[in-house]
């Protein structure tokens, strides 16, 4: 399992909560850019260690100030071929895009430039098969969608050591859980189902079974 990203993503280093060993490992840099991450060597070491599962959390450093579209679109464009080189490595690799994490109050990181990245994070993902979007509002954002005080670092952008814990254990639940679901769902596209269709016939021993959807794409 590898976990990449910038400043953020790197506390599991520097909280000693991670180590890396053969089967984990942490692969960061502080203020690190989404395009330059992509240029330099860490790339390199993300492809030498090709993880079976990796969790990336990259665009932060993007974000600041006044929210800039077209910067955003660009950032998004290296997302994008950092996914490719590694699923050309390894096309089995199970990545899990972790969205931008909320922020503070008062942060210089606005939380609608966070927003808006991470919709374009989560549209981008779902281009692949093995890819996938977590959200981390849910996890360490308070009811107004900032980031919760107990976790504020003091910046209001890098966290304290308490939402490290917190939000590794989400990715852990986040991979058990909707992956498989997602993989489940694969199986049943090649089946025929979709979205759109909310009712399905099978043929049973005792005759036809009419069967209905519990829930709408929207709730999955």
């Amino acid at each position: 399992i590898l976990y990449v990203g910038d400043s953020v993503m790197s506390g599991y280093s520097s909280y000693g909560i991670i180590k890396n060993t053969k089967s984990q490992k942490v692969i960061t840099k502080i203020g690190v850019s989404t395009p330059n991450f992509y240029k330099s060597s860490l790339m390199n070491s993300v492809l030498s260690y090709n993880p079976d599962r990796m969790y990336i959390m990259l665009g932060m450093n993007g974000l600041p100030g006044k929210s800039n579209s077209a910067y955003q679109n660009v950032m998004i464009n290296y997302y994008k071929k950092i996914l490719n080189k590694c699923l050309k490595k390894n096309p089995d690799m199970e990545i899990i895009v972790v969205g931008v994490s909320p922020t503070g109050r008062g942060s210089s990181v606005h939380m609608s430039n966070v927003k808006a990245f991470n919709k374009k994070l989560k549209k981008m993902t779902k281009a692949y098969d093995t890819v996938y979007y977590m959200d981390l509002m849910p996890v360490l954002g308070d009811r107004s969608g900032y980031l919760k005080k107990c976790y504020n670092g003091g910046d209001g952008i890098h966290w304290k050591k308490e939402a490290y814990y917190k939000a590794l254990d989400a990715f852990k639940k986040f991979a058990k859980e909707f992956c498989e679901m997602t993989k489940r769902l694969g199986a049943a596209k090649m089946q025929g189902f979709t979205w759109e269709k909310s009712s399905y016939e099978f043929e049973h021993t005792t005759g036809w079974v009419t069967l209905e959807m519990a829930l709408d794409e929207q709730t999955y």
